[in-house]
Protein backbone atom coordinates (compact mmCIF):
# COMPACT_ATOMS: atom_id res chain seq x y z
CA UNK A 1 0.00 0.00 0.00
CA UNK A 2 0.95 3.33 -0.88
CA UNK A 3 0.89 6.82 0.94
CA UNK A 4 1.12 10.00 -0.54
CA UNK A 5 3.37 12.67 1.02
CA UNK A 6 5.42 15.68 -0.30
CA UNK A 7 9.97 15.74 -0.61
CA UNK A 8 11.49 18.65 0.05
CA UNK A 9 15.42 18.06 -1.17
CA UNK A 10 17.21 20.60 1.50
CA UNK A 11 18.60 22.43 -1.51
CA UNK A 12 15.78 24.49 -3.04
CA UNK A 13 12.21 25.74 -2.30
CA UNK A 14 10.54 23.07 -4.69
CA UNK A 15 7.87 20.13 -3.60
CA UNK A 16 8.25 17.07 -5.24
CA UNK A 17 5.01 14.86 -4.39
CA UNK A 18 6.26 11.07 -3.51
CA UNK A 19 4.55 8.04 -3.02
CA UNK A 20 5.91 6.04 0.06
CA UNK A 21 5.38 2.40 0.86
CA UNK A 22 6.51 0.84 4.23
CA UNK A 23 8.28 -2.12 4.37
CA UNK A 24 9.64 -3.86 7.87
CA UNK A 25 13.18 -2.34 8.06
CA UNK A 26 12.71 0.60 5.39
CA UNK A 27 10.93 2.93 3.45
CA UNK A 28 10.60 2.81 -0.57
CA UNK A 29 10.06 6.17 -1.54
CA UNK A 30 9.03 6.90 -5.46
CA UNK A 31 8.84 10.28 -6.54
CA UNK A 32 5.37 11.04 -8.60
CA UNK A 33 7.20 14.11 -10.95
CA UNK A 34 8.22 14.03 -14.90
CA UNK A 35 12.17 12.54 -13.20
CA UNK A 36 10.74 9.37 -11.66
CA UNK A 37 13.15 9.08 -9.19
CA UNK A 38 13.04 5.89 -6.61
CA UNK A 39 14.94 5.35 -3.76
CA UNK A 40 15.54 4.03 -0.24
CA UNK A 41 15.49 5.20 3.28
CA UNK A 42 16.57 2.70 5.94
CA UNK A 43 14.10 3.00 9.69
CA UNK A 44 16.96 3.27 12.12
CA UNK A 45 18.36 6.30 9.80
CA UNK A 46 15.35 8.44 9.40
CA UNK A 47 14.49 10.96 12.52
CA UNK A 48 10.72 11.15 12.84
CA UNK A 49 8.95 14.72 14.16
CA UNK A 50 4.73 13.93 15.07
CA UNK A 51 2.63 17.10 15.19
CA UNK A 52 -0.83 16.17 15.77
CA UNK A 53 -2.80 13.18 14.50
CA UNK A 54 -2.07 13.54 11.11
CA UNK A 55 0.87 15.26 10.44
CA UNK A 56 4.57 13.95 10.68
CA UNK A 57 7.95 15.05 9.11
CA UNK A 58 10.40 12.42 7.67
CA UNK A 59 14.13 13.45 7.69
CA UNK A 60 16.97 11.48 6.48
CA UNK A 61 20.37 12.46 5.75
CA UNK A 62 21.68 9.43 2.99
CA UNK A 63 21.53 8.17 0.81
CA UNK A 64 19.27 10.70 -0.40
CA UNK A 65 18.81 13.55 1.73
CA UNK A 66 15.70 15.21 2.59
CA UNK A 67 12.29 15.81 4.39
CA UNK A 68 8.93 14.37 4.18
CA UNK A 69 5.86 15.89 5.15
CA UNK A 70 3.03 13.13 5.07
CA UNK A 71 -0.40 14.22 6.73
CA UNK A 72 -1.98 10.84 6.64
CA UNK A 73 -3.33 9.38 10.07
CA UNK A 74 -3.14 5.78 8.52
CA UNK A 75 0.49 6.29 7.53
CA UNK A 76 1.47 7.33 10.87
CA UNK A 77 0.04 4.46 13.08
CA UNK A 78 1.42 2.13 10.86
CA UNK A 79 4.86 3.73 10.55
CA UNK A 80 5.45 4.12 14.13
CA UNK A 81 4.28 0.29 14.75
CA UNK A 82 7.80 -1.04 12.88
CA UNK A 83 9.60 2.17 13.97
CA UNK A 84 11.80 2.24 17.08
CA UNK A 85 11.26 6.04 17.64
CA UNK A 86 12.65 7.96 20.69
CA UNK A 87 11.41 11.50 22.04
CA UNK A 88 7.89 12.45 20.76
CA UNK A 89 7.38 10.45 18.08
CA UNK A 90 7.33 7.13 21.32
CA UNK A 91 5.20 8.86 23.66
CA UNK A 92 2.80 9.52 20.44
CA UNK A 93 3.01 5.69 19.38
CA UNK A 94 1.86 4.93 23.17
CA UNK A 95 -0.70 7.25 22.83
CA UNK A 96 -2.05 5.37 19.55
CA UNK A 97 -1.47 1.96 21.09
CA UNK A 98 -2.30 2.15 24.58
CA UNK A 99 -4.16 5.54 25.22
CA UNK A 100 -3.53 8.37 27.10
CA UNK A 101 -3.54 6.66 29.99
CA UNK A 102 -0.75 4.39 29.10
CA UNK A 103 1.54 7.08 27.78
CA UNK A 104 1.25 9.07 30.87
CA UNK A 105 2.26 6.59 32.84
CA UNK A 106 5.33 5.81 30.61
CA UNK A 107 6.42 9.29 30.86
CA UNK A 108 5.80 8.89 34.81
CA UNK A 109 8.24 6.28 34.66
CA UNK A 110 10.86 8.28 32.46
CA UNK A 111 10.29 11.47 34.50
CA UNK A 112 11.35 9.31 37.45
CA UNK A 113 14.43 7.52 35.90
CA UNK A 114 15.60 10.90 34.70
CA UNK A 115 15.34 12.43 38.21
CA UNK A 116 17.25 9.50 39.40
CA UNK A 117 20.03 9.54 36.50
CA UNK A 118 20.24 13.66 37.43
CA UNK A 119 21.45 13.35 41.27
CA UNK A 120 23.30 9.89 41.53
CA UNK A 121 24.21 8.75 38.05
CA UNK A 122 25.13 12.27 35.96
CA UNK A 123 27.92 13.70 39.25
CA UNK A 124 29.64 10.81 39.01
CA UNK A 125 29.84 10.33 35.21
CA UNK A 126 31.20 13.94 34.68
CA UNK A 127 34.04 13.29 37.72
CA UNK A 128 35.03 9.99 35.02
CA UNK A 129 34.76 12.56 32.09
CA UNK A 130 36.60 15.41 33.57
CA UNK A 131 39.72 12.63 33.29
CA UNK A 132 39.38 12.29 29.51
CA UNK A 133 39.37 15.97 29.09
CA UNK A 134 43.35 16.89 28.55
CA UNK A 135 44.65 19.56 30.51
CA UNK A 136 45.91 21.89 28.06
CA UNK A 137 41.90 22.93 27.84
CA UNK A 138 41.82 23.77 31.22
CA UNK A 139 44.38 26.83 29.77
CA UNK A 140 42.65 27.85 26.39
CA UNK A 141 39.27 27.38 28.37
CA UNK A 142 40.17 29.60 31.81
CA UNK A 143 42.25 32.05 29.46
CA UNK A 144 38.87 32.56 27.15
CA UNK A 145 37.00 33.54 30.90
CA UNK A 146 40.11 35.42 31.83
CA UNK A 147 39.16 37.83 28.97
CA UNK A 148 35.44 37.39 29.09
CA UNK A 149 35.64 39.03 32.62
CA UNK A 150 37.99 41.33 31.34
CA UNK A 151 39.19 42.94 34.90
CA UNK A 152 42.28 44.88 34.54
CA UNK A 153 45.31 44.03 37.65
CA UNK A 154 46.74 46.19 39.88
CA UNK A 155 50.55 46.04 37.74
CA UNK A 156 52.60 46.70 40.97
CA UNK A 157 50.36 44.37 43.64
CA UNK A 158 50.26 41.64 41.16
CA UNK A 159 54.01 41.42 41.00
CA UNK A 160 54.31 41.53 45.05
CA UNK A 161 51.72 38.82 45.14
CA UNK A 162 53.45 36.86 42.36
CA UNK A 163 56.58 37.68 44.35
CA UNK A 164 55.48 36.04 47.79
CA UNK A 165 54.07 33.22 46.12
CA UNK A 166 57.50 32.50 44.46
CA UNK A 167 58.59 31.49 47.90
CA UNK A 168 56.59 28.75 48.14
CA UNK A 169 56.56 25.34 46.73
CA UNK A 170 53.63 24.91 45.07
CA UNK A 171 53.76 20.99 43.06
CA UNK A 172 51.41 22.25 40.52
CA UNK A 173 52.17 21.05 36.88
CA UNK A 174 49.89 24.78 35.34
CA UNK A 175 52.50 27.87 35.49
CA UNK A 176 50.40 29.83 38.03
CA UNK A 177 49.55 33.42 37.03
CA UNK A 178 48.59 35.48 39.92
CA UNK A 179 46.95 38.59 40.00
CA UNK A 180 45.53 41.50 42.45
CA UNK A 181 42.33 43.47 41.13
CA UNK A 182 41.44 46.55 42.91
CA UNK A 183 37.93 45.92 44.17
CA UNK A 184 35.67 46.93 47.09
CA UNK A 185 34.22 43.58 46.55
CA UNK A 186 35.88 40.70 49.34
CA UNK A 187 36.80 38.22 46.71
CA UNK A 188 39.75 36.19 44.88
CA UNK A 189 38.65 33.11 42.43
CA UNK A 190 40.77 30.91 40.74
CA UNK A 191 40.68 30.00 36.76
CA UNK A 192 41.59 26.34 35.15
CA UNK A 193 45.17 26.44 33.60
CA UNK A 194 46.57 28.45 36.35
CA UNK A 195 44.87 31.78 36.72
CA UNK A 196 44.07 32.96 40.56
CA UNK A 197 42.61 36.53 40.93
CA UNK A 198 42.80 38.23 44.49
CA UNK A 199 40.59 41.49 45.26
CA UNK A 200 42.03 43.92 47.20
CA UNK A 201 39.65 44.18 49.42
CA UNK A 202 40.43 40.75 50.78
CA UNK A 203 43.53 41.22 51.33
CA UNK A 204 42.93 44.62 53.32
CA UNK A 205 41.14 41.83 55.78
CA UNK A 206 44.38 39.38 55.88
CA UNK A 207 46.85 40.09 58.96
CA UNK A 208 49.37 37.62 58.80
CA UNK A 209 51.66 36.18 55.66
CA UNK A 210 50.42 33.09 57.10
CA UNK A 211 46.73 33.87 56.22
CA UNK A 212 47.65 34.88 52.49
CA UNK A 213 49.71 31.35 51.98
CA UNK A 214 46.33 29.47 53.42
CA UNK A 215 44.45 31.27 50.81
CA UNK A 216 46.48 31.07 47.74
CA UNK A 217 47.03 27.25 49.16
CA UNK A 218 43.24 27.13 48.67
CA UNK A 219 42.85 28.41 45.34
CA UNK A 220 45.57 26.66 43.90
CA UNK A 221 44.25 23.45 45.02
CA UNK A 222 41.23 24.19 43.12
CA UNK A 223 43.42 24.82 40.32
CA UNK A 224 45.26 21.45 40.82
CA UNK A 225 42.32 19.48 41.72
CA UNK A 226 40.41 21.01 38.84
CA UNK A 227 37.37 21.70 40.97
CA UNK A 228 36.52 25.00 38.36
CA UNK A 229 36.15 22.31 35.41
CA UNK A 230 34.77 19.26 37.29
CA UNK A 231 31.73 21.74 38.71
CA UNK A 232 31.09 23.55 35.19
CA UNK A 233 31.09 19.64 33.74
CA UNK A 234 28.63 18.86 36.67
CA UNK A 235 26.82 21.85 35.73
CA UNK A 236 26.51 21.05 31.92
CA UNK A 237 25.95 17.59 31.94
CA UNK A 238 22.55 17.82 34.08
CA UNK A 239 21.67 21.11 31.38
CA UNK A 240 22.68 18.83 28.49
CA UNK A 241 20.92 15.47 29.98
CA UNK A 242 17.46 17.92 30.86
CA UNK A 243 18.14 18.75 27.17
CA UNK A 244 18.38 15.26 25.63
CA UNK A 245 15.47 14.27 27.30
CA UNK A 246 13.37 16.98 26.15
CA UNK A 247 14.65 17.07 22.66
CA UNK A 248 15.84 20.89 22.87
CA UNK A 249 18.83 20.68 20.14
CA UNK A 250 19.65 23.80 20.68
CA UNK A 251 19.98 23.19 24.78
CA UNK A 252 22.40 20.14 23.33
CA UNK A 253 24.74 22.06 21.42
CA UNK A 254 26.28 24.19 24.49
CA UNK A 255 29.58 23.72 24.78
CA UNK A 256 32.21 23.75 27.39
CA UNK A 257 33.89 27.35 26.12
CA UNK A 258 30.30 28.48 25.14
CA UNK A 259 29.63 29.04 29.17
CA UNK A 260 33.27 29.91 30.10
CA UNK A 261 32.07 32.83 31.96
CA UNK A 262 30.49 30.86 34.38
CA UNK A 263 33.68 29.74 36.07
CA UNK A 264 34.14 33.25 38.28
CA UNK A 265 30.80 32.33 40.22
CA UNK A 266 30.78 28.72 40.26
CA UNK A 267 29.83 27.80 44.03
CA UNK A 268 31.91 25.03 44.72
CA UNK A 269 30.47 21.50 46.52
CA UNK A 270 30.78 20.87 49.94
CA UNK A 271 32.79 18.19 48.59
CA UNK A 272 35.42 20.20 46.35
CA UNK A 273 35.89 23.00 49.41
CA UNK A 274 36.71 20.17 51.64
CA UNK A 275 39.27 19.03 49.64
CA UNK A 276 40.78 22.47 48.97
CA UNK A 277 40.85 23.11 52.58
CA UNK A 278 42.43 20.35 53.36
CA UNK A 279 44.85 19.62 50.36
CA UNK A 280 45.84 23.59 51.00
CA UNK A 281 46.80 22.64 54.75
CA UNK A 282 49.12 20.06 53.18
CA UNK A 283 50.80 22.35 51.03
CA UNK A 284 51.25 24.80 54.39
CA UNK A 285 52.94 21.60 55.57
CA UNK A 286 55.45 20.69 53.91
CA UNK A 287 56.28 24.54 53.04
CA UNK A 288 56.56 24.76 56.89
CA UNK A 289 53.90 27.30 57.33
CA UNK A 290 52.28 27.56 60.52
CA UNK A 291 48.52 26.00 59.72
CA UNK A 292 46.97 28.40 61.83
CA UNK A 293 47.02 30.72 58.99
CA UNK A 294 44.18 28.78 57.91
CA UNK A 295 41.64 29.38 60.56
CA UNK A 296 42.81 32.68 60.55
CA UNK A 297 41.79 33.27 57.03
CA UNK A 298 38.53 31.62 57.48
CA UNK A 299 37.77 33.88 60.79
CA UNK A 300 38.48 37.12 58.81
CA UNK A 301 36.32 35.85 56.15
CA UNK A 302 33.69 35.14 59.25
CA UNK A 303 34.36 38.45 60.67
CA UNK A 304 33.85 39.89 57.13
CA UNK A 305 30.35 38.21 56.48
CA UNK A 306 29.51 39.05 60.19
CA UNK A 307 29.93 42.80 59.11
CA UNK A 308 28.73 42.95 55.87
CA UNK A 309 25.23 41.05 57.00
CA UNK A 310 22.70 43.53 56.66
CA UNK A 311 23.95 44.96 53.11
CA UNK A 312 25.51 41.63 51.14
CA UNK A 313 27.26 38.41 51.60
CA UNK A 314 31.07 38.90 50.69
CA UNK A 315 31.21 37.70 46.97
CA UNK A 316 34.20 35.16 48.45
CA UNK A 317 31.89 33.15 50.90
CA UNK A 318 29.09 33.14 48.37
CA UNK A 319 31.44 31.55 45.83
CA UNK A 320 33.37 29.20 48.68
CA UNK A 321 30.38 28.78 51.24
CA UNK A 322 31.84 29.45 54.50
CA UNK A 323 30.27 26.94 56.89
CA UNK A 324 31.34 25.90 60.95
CA UNK A 325 31.74 22.10 59.34
CA UNK A 326 34.83 23.53 57.68
CA UNK A 327 36.28 25.43 60.33
CA UNK A 328 35.86 22.56 63.04
CA UNK A 329 37.44 20.27 60.49
CA UNK A 330 40.36 22.30 59.68
CA UNK A 331 40.97 22.51 63.18
CA UNK A 332 40.54 18.51 63.75
CA UNK A 333 43.37 17.98 60.70
CA UNK A 334 45.75 20.70 62.47
CA UNK A 335 45.10 18.27 65.85
CA UNK A 336 45.84 15.12 63.21
CA UNK A 337 48.83 16.27 61.66
CA UNK A 338 51.00 18.98 63.88
CA UNK A 339 53.48 20.89 62.61
CA UNK A 340 55.47 23.96 63.94
CA UNK A 341 55.67 26.51 61.47
CA UNK A 342 59.16 28.55 60.49
CA UNK A 343 59.33 32.35 60.07
CA UNK A 344 60.26 33.25 56.51
CA UNK A 345 61.49 36.90 56.95
CA UNK A 346 61.65 37.53 52.56
CA UNK A 347 57.76 36.10 52.85
CA UNK A 348 57.15 38.21 55.84
CA UNK A 349 58.45 41.54 53.94
CA UNK A 350 56.83 41.09 50.66
CA UNK A 351 53.38 40.54 52.81
CA UNK A 352 54.18 43.87 54.44
CA UNK A 353 54.52 45.82 51.36
CA UNK A 354 51.41 44.09 49.29
CA UNK A 355 49.84 45.47 52.15
CA UNK A 356 50.74 48.89 51.96
CA UNK A 357 50.03 48.68 48.32
CA UNK A 358 46.40 48.02 48.39
CA UNK A 359 45.67 50.31 51.74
Amino acid sequence: MGYEGKYYDHQSSQVIPVSIQLHAESLLINTQDDVKRRWIWLLPEIKLEVNGPAFMRITCESPVPGTIEVQDKSFITDLLRIYKPSGSARLYGLVLQGGVKVALSALAVIIAIAVAVYFWVLPPLADKAIDLIPLYYDKELGTLAKNQIGEKPDSAASQLLTSFAAHIQWDVKDTITFSVVDSDVINAYALPGGYIVVYSALLRKLDTPEELAALLSHEISHIKYRHSMRSLVRNLSGYLFGSLVFNDVNGMMATLFKNADQLRTLQYSREFEEEADLKGLEMMRRNKIDQQGMLGLMEALKKAGNEKSSISIPEFISTHPLTDHRIRYVQQTMLEYPQQGSTDEIRNNIFQQLKAAVK
